[in-house]
């Protein structure tokens, strides 16, 4: 949704859509100011469909809709002709994608929501639309599953666990713009998917991927608990009159040596 879109002109767009289709039981979103006011609540507790929200940053966490949105701006750059939108030609895009059957189960966008595919401007037998001629529903599954046990085992072939950070403990967390890790905050509560919620020192509520947190550890300079050596009396040596004497006559440094500084664990530490 653009920044400019209100919860209102949302929630009568969502009305519509879901007038034509059907109610979904979970409607997933990237969290943006639309889907968080009051309004777009009381919508969803009226119409009986729970809303879940995205980490934020995190494109993986949403990627069925980051998917279908790459799609849909090939077909609109396909449909854009020098100066304007061809309507025509972005209408009959949109309804051959809905009838064409996914890799993954085999099944059009069509056939999950009607049962069966749908006339579209390319010519075809209408015994093509029979029900025996069609993907069963039970296959349809089984390949669904298959596909997406091979997706999480390709990305976990590279992926590596991070550790788990507690309730309470200090963090930092990445810039979305900078990448530099400058905001801190403490822990306050941890969701599904390895998502944190985040009280920053100013008091905002963020939500992270795990991915986009760092445990910050406590430390400050302080006096070292060792004591320091005695320190030795300077040595005086008596002016040399010839250069040859004062070439042959050992150095000494009179630097006064003090004992060193560590960094420790600093329990009073805010």
């Amino acid at each position: 949704m653009g920044h400019n879109t209100t919860s209102s002109h949302l929630v009568r767009v969502l009305r519509q859509c879901f007038c034509r289709t059907a109610v979904p039981d979970i409607l997933w979103s990237d969290g943006g100011p639309q889907f968080t006011s009051k309004c777009f609540h009381d919508f969803s507790r009226q119409w009986g469909f729970i809303h879940k929200v995205s980490s934020p940053y995190y494109p993986q966490s949403n990627g069925k809709v980051e998917a279908m949105v790459k799609s849909m701006k090939k077909l609109i750059a396909t449909s854009w002709n020098k100066r304007s939108l061809n309507e025509d030609a972005l209408c009959r895009a949109l309804l051959q994608y809905r009838n064409t059957p996914s890799r993954k189960d085999g099944l059009s966008p069509a056939q999950k929501l009607f049962g069966t595919p749908v006339q579209d401007s390319l010519p075809a037998l209408h015994r093509s639309f029979l029900p025996c001629w069609q993907k069963a529903v039970t296959e349809a599954e089984t390949l669904a599953t298959n596909s997406l046990e091979q997706t999480q085992a390709y990305y976990n072939l590279h992926a590596h666990t991070l550790p788990d950070i507690g309730i309470g403990s200090r963090v930092a967390l990445q810039h979305p713009q900078t990448k530099m890790w400058d905001i801190y905050g403490t822990v306050v509560d941890i969701g599904p998917h390895c998502r944190y919620l985040v009280k920053t020192q100013n008091g905002r509520i963020l939500t992270r991927n795990r991915r986009f947190l760092r445990r910050r550890t406590a430390t400050s300079l302080l006096p070292s608990t060792t004591p320091a050596p005695p320190e030795q009396p300077q040595q005086t040596f008596p002016q040399q009159s010839t250069s040859a004497e004062v070439c042959s006559s050992p150095r000494h440094s009179t630097h006064t040596h003090q004992a060193p500084k560590r960094l420790i664990e600093d329990p009073n530490w805010p």
